[in-house]
């Protein structure tokens, strides 16, 4: 079997992400009202949304996951018990809750002081109750203008938990109808005791943890606040010290908190937060200056208008664990529901990789193109310049594939500058001409096996090293991928042609070129290479064709020398670390020739799930170890690596002496070079 491929920092040619961003939450929109007040949001296990809000009159409206919104409860018809809940009147809403099955809400109301609380259940059939046992709860005289339960949350049992800041407790109520406050009403303070032993100070959100039963605690305490636990056991402790004014949890373990980020709740400008299971706190949303859907959370601008006792604005469900929290938006003027959703782990490949050959007179108004690909049609970018003669003229910020368009302006002076495209977190390279500055023609002076160095007959697949004045940029380019992820053909300005067809580069500079030898090239018996730079073309050097050419590759890269061998358990191979006798070890080559299946020119090798696992040589393959054969345990195309690359698994024979040993790899009768040794013990 293959093993993994360690040889890639000593090769240099392996497929690489180009580009990544850690992993954020993108935001969206769901929903939108021009409603003059939004006070309450909840959503149930299969992904229905609710929302509070006030028109002329209360309604509770339902979105459904497809988008279809429908009014649940609230109109102007009547104020009794038992009726359809589209016709009762509502007072102002102050929360909203769905149990785990998602067929009752609960409505709490924002009451004047004075008054007893109240609370209602819309059942499955769309019948308004009365939750009885609240009238012994009152709103204080001394209350503010409006109060009434803070909050609310169903836990799996089927208990509704409600904040009522006003009075400074928790009650819960079961389903059988009992009313008993379960958070608060004591005199003691800190961890580790009774939850209804303690002082509870002006608990604004309540959310049901993970586990579906314990209960989180919002605990307003100004200027700052804090979030606690009460667990199955009835004991509560303390699971953020300092902020968080609403709350709700995911099921995950992940707790999300808004943030005011300024002193002011007129007029909140706020942030989402999030609490993950091992204690770490990090900023999901807010902070930016965004209002647009499809960017990363901490890119948005988010307003929580409205004092923070009356807005309940975010909801998760702890049910469906799904990863998603909702909040309420004022941003624009008018209410949103916002989904933040944890993004893909986004890979970002430019195309091409640079542009390192524009001329003194700029592109002017004809603006060039740049493509962006990304691993998921959700991953945002944005592009922007280092240097202010580039500009971008279209297409940033985007989501997904894109094309930016850019244009270069002149250049007045007499030297060369350079400047970069940032995407993502990689620069995209641009080199321009001085006014005065003359381009050189590239001249090829060899072309040689990259591993062996040798001068000799090439082979289909074949890795070659082309040497040479002027052949490539100043500032060296490595391999990258292009848009269908095989090794692009054009890399650092410079593109490389075997009897006029582009081949896949891995490395180019001023004085060296690493190519991949096109399979197609097996029908020509006396190819030609030519290499394109900064407008010019070198004169065709010629070279001849063999089926196969096989060489080692060597750790010092001279072609001579211990190999870029593999030991048994995975370690480079050398005189510190050598083989055991017996034991089996890994050698890589190239001029392997053509394989079955049939290579593809730059593809980069993966495994296949049925045998051959990679492509094999058409012709035998044999390996000799101090003089003696060496028994063959698996040879193919190496994995992850260009293709072209060949990789043998083989014993070490028992019988041979210690030290340093010669190997050869012989591959339709033709040997890889002498001087190429394997370290034994």
């Amino acid at each position: 079997m293959p093993c993994k491929c360690r040889m890639r920092a000593l090769i240099g040619f392996c497929a690489v992400a180009q580009s990544s961003l850690a992993q954020g939450y993108l935001i969206d929109t769901i929903y939108t009202t021009s409603d003059s007040q939004v006070s309450a949001l909840a959503v149930d296990s299969g992904g229905d949304i609710f929302i509070a809000s006030a028109g002329d009159f209360w309604r509770i409206r339902r979105i459904s996951p497809s988008g279809v919104v429908t009014t649940v409860a609230g109109g102007d018809t009547s104020s009794a018990d038992g009726v359809p809940a589209t016709s009762a009147i509502l007072p102002g809403v102050s929360a909203l809750a769905v149990d785990a099955a998602g067929k009752n809400i609960f409505v709490a109301s924002r009451l004047s002081a004075g008054t007893p609380l109240e609370a209602r259940r819309i059942d499955p059939s769309g019948t308004i109750h009365m939750i009885s046992g609240l009238p012994q709860f009152q709103c204080p005289v001394s209350s503010p203008d409006y109060c009434g339960p803070g909050g609310m949350a169903v836990d799996s049992n089927g208990n509704l938990f409600l904040a009522i800041p006003s009075l400074s407790i928790v009650i819960r109520v079961s389903p059988s109808g009992e009313v008993r406050t379960v958070v608060g009403g004591g005199n003691l303070d800190g961890d580790g005791v009774p939850a209804t032993l303690v002082r509870l100070v002006t608990p604004l959100a309540v959310a049901i943890d993970a586990d579906g039963i314990s209960l989180l605690v919002t605990e307003f305490k100004p200027p700052v606040s804090r979030i606690r636990r009460v667990g199955t056991d009835g004991v509560i402790s303390t699971v953020v010290p300092e902020g968080g004014v609403h709350l709700t949890s995911d099921g995950l373990g992940i707790l999300y908190l808004t943030e005011p980020l300024s002193e002011s709740y007129g007029s909140l400008v706020g942030a989402i937060r999030a609490v993950f299971p091992n204690g770490t706190i990090q900023t999901i949303a807010g902070g930016g200056s965004s209002t647009q859907d499809g960017v990363f959370g901490t890119d948005a601008r988010l307003v929580m208008t409205g004092p923070p006792f009356y807005v309940n604005s975010l909801a998760a469900s702890w049910q469906s664990r799904d990863g998603t929290v909702l909040l309420l938006d004022g941003s624009t003027r008018s209410w949103r529901v916002r989904r933040l959703t944890p993004a893909p782990s986004c890979t970002y490949v430019l195309s091409p990789p640079s542009n390192l050959n524009i001329p003194a007179a700029g592109s002017g108004v004809s603006p060039l193109t740049l493509s962006v690909m990304t691993s998921d049609q959700r991953c945002p970018w944005t592009a922007t310049v280092d240097q202010p003669w580039i500009g971008i003229t279209s297409g940033s910020p985007g989501t997904g594939n894109g094309v930016v368009d850019y244009v270069v302006v002149a250049n007045t002076g007499t030297k060369a500058r350079s400047g970069n495209i940032v995407i993502a977190d990689q620069k995209f390279p641009i080199t321009q001409q001085g006014t005065s500055q003359t381009t050189p023609v590239p001249t090829i002076e060899t072309v040689v096996s990259a591993a062996s160095h040798a001068n000799g007959p090439i082979s289909p697949g074949e890795i070659v090293t082309i040497s040479g004045t002027a052949i490539g940029p100043a500032i060296p380019a490595y391999l990258s991928l292009d848009q269908n992820g095989s090794v692009a053909t054009v890399l650092g300005g410079v593109q490389v042609l075997f009897d006029g067809v582009p081949v896949p580069l891995t490395y180019v500079s001023t004085t060296q070129i690493n190519a991949a030898v096109p399979y197609e090239l097996a029908a020509a018996p006396n190819p030609s290479a030519q290499v394109k730079f900064q407008g010019h073309t070198s004169d065709p050097y010629l070279l001849k064709s063999a089926t196969t050419a096989p060489a080692l590759f060597t750790l010092n890269a001279s072609g001579s020398g211990p190999g870029a061998i593999l030991n048994q358990d995975n370690s480079v191979n050398s005189p510190s670390n050598p083989a055991a006798r017996g034991s089996y070890i890994v050698l890589y080559l190239t001029g392997e020739g053509q394989t079955a299946p049939p290579g593809v020119t730059g593809a980069i090798t993966t495994l296949s799930p049925v045998p051959p696992l990679t492509p094999q040589p058409l012709l035998p393959v044999a390996v000799n170890i101090g003089g003696e054969a060496a028994a063959i345990a698996f040879y193919g195309e190496a994995p992850g690596l260009i293709s072209g690359v060949l990789q043998i698994n083989t014993q070490v024979p028992n019988t041979i002496p210690p030290g340093s040993v010669p190997v050869h790899v012989s591959v339709g009768g033709n040997s890889s070079q002498n001087g190429v040794t394997v370290s034994v013990k």
